[in-house]
Order: C-alpha cells, then structure tokens, then sequence
C-alpha cells in the first residue's frame, strides 16, 4: 500500500469491517522502523497522524482500537464483482463463467482496480449478468447448472 501524502482520506472503524468514521491523514513521520509481527516476519512500518473529521461522540474511550482503510484510489458509477469469482487462463487473459440459460459460459473481460474482496470489471459483462461467485477448477464452458 502506498500511503501518499497529508490529506488523503481514510475510513475508521471495528476490525470486523464497519468502517464509518470518516478521517484524513495528518502527518506521515519521514522514517520507518522494522517491527517483527507474532509470526515472526520482519516487517516495515511507518507511523501515520490520523484525524477524524467528526466527533467520535462519548461511546470511544481510552485504549480503544481502531482500524484504518486508507482510501488510495476512489471511482464512482462502477461494476464490480467479487475478487474471486475472476480466473485467469493460460495466456493470462482475466474470465469469469457467466450462467446462459442454465448453461456455465467461459467470458473474457478486462479488470481495472483491485481491493481485498472486490474487483472492478471495465468491460465485458453487464450489470444484469449472472455470473458464478466461487468457480471451481473443475468448472468448464458449457456444463449444466
């Protein structure tokens, strides 16, 4: 993740994914430092000032944890679909198996932005499309539902 620079948005909230408290990034310390994670991976940190944009309200005390998703790329009107219902071919051409009158059909499209549990489709299918959400690797075109 590439954390920019001052002023860049982030949404606050739980670790279980509600994330609703609007805020902007404040400072970014110029330094990093190696952290060892419980797994024992040496990883790279950067300290980064946070501010809400909102008042928390009196329900958030001391030692209350919050997580950050920092909002590195932001389209509206889009299509997306869930990341893994997308394949990759051989020629590494990205397809998903769209559902044609209860027949699985192998369709070509092109992604563009990629998050943890989305991914935004550019061209190839339609809002009104049915596609497979979990494909198998034993999936193929033209099986039956």
């Amino acid at each position: 993740m590439t954390i920019k620079k001052p002023g860049m948005s982030v949404l606050l909230g739980t670790q279980y994914g509600q994330y609703t408290i609007p805020a902007i990034i404040k400072r970014i310390y110029p330094a990093g430092f190696s952290k060892r994670s419980p797994l024992g991976t040496e990883e790279q940190r950067v300290k980064v000032i946070i501010t809400p944009l909102k008042p928390f309200g009196t329900n958030i005390g001391g030692g209350y944890r919050l997580y950050g998703k920092f909002i590195i790329k932001q389209k509206n009107n889009v299509l997306t679909i869930p990341r893994y219902s997308v394949l990759q071919d051989l020629q590494g051409h990205n397809y998903v198996f769209k559902v044609v009158s209860q027949k699985l059909q192998k369709h070509l499209i092109k992604t563009g932005i990629v998050s943890n549990t989305k991914i935004e489709v550019l061209s190839g299918l339609s809002s009104t499309d049915v596609i497979v959400k979990a494909p198998s690797a034993a999936m193929k075109s033209g099986d039956s539902l």
